[in-house]
């Protein structure tokens, strides 16, 4: 299978990125499939098994082309792409982030215990996972652009991602 050089949903033509609606649809239905509790494994069975292209090279690969299609901003729109999912629908999936397999799973026994009888009951937990927003995914973009430019200001720079950090902060559930 040759490199591709942009994200699987688009093709080239007449020199412009533009979306390719049977890719597309696919990725809307992994971005759909995840916001209904599949995981990214199950998805990838299922697509390899379909010998859908792209994803029929091997299942673990396939699992893990999902994984970075779910993470990968272009797909909203950003850096010159056109949107394929709206920002909702991938706002949700990053909620999901980082996310313990096991909530969703029922107590199993261990050893006569339960998982959950493991966890320490006084420890308290604290999320460390950013759910970006519009605001974070635009200081990302000017930041990109900025680092891009032929003259940047390395002051500019700094203040730029010290910005964002405090969003990206801001944000944490």
């Amino acid at each position: 299978m040759a490199k591709r050089k942009f994200p699987y949903g688009y093709r080239m033509e007449k020199g412009k990125i533009t979306v390719c609606e049977p890719e597309a649809e696919i990725i809307r239905s992994i971005f759909r499939g995840r916001t209904e509790g599949h995981s990214n494994w199950e998805m990838a069975r299922e697509l390899y098994e379909n010998q859908t292209d792209y994803f029929s090279d091997d299942v673990k690969k396939a699992s893990f082309k999902i994984s970075s299609i779910l993470y990968d901003e272009r797909y909203t729109g950003a850096d010159g792409y056109e949107a394929i999912v709206d920002m909702e629908v991938f706002t949700a999936v990053q909620k999901l982030r980082g996310k313990p397999w096991m909530e969703k799973q029922s107590p199993r026994p261990v050893a006569e215990r339960t998982a959950e009888d493991a966890v320490p009951k006084k420890v308290q937990t604290f999320s460390t996972v950013c759910i970006p927003n519009k605001e974070v995914f635009d200081k990302e973009k000017a930041l990109k652009t900025e680092l891009r430019s032929e003259n940047a200001d390395i002051e500019k720079i700094r203040n730029m991602i010290l910005d964002l950090a405090s969003t990206k902060y801001d944000c944490i559930s």
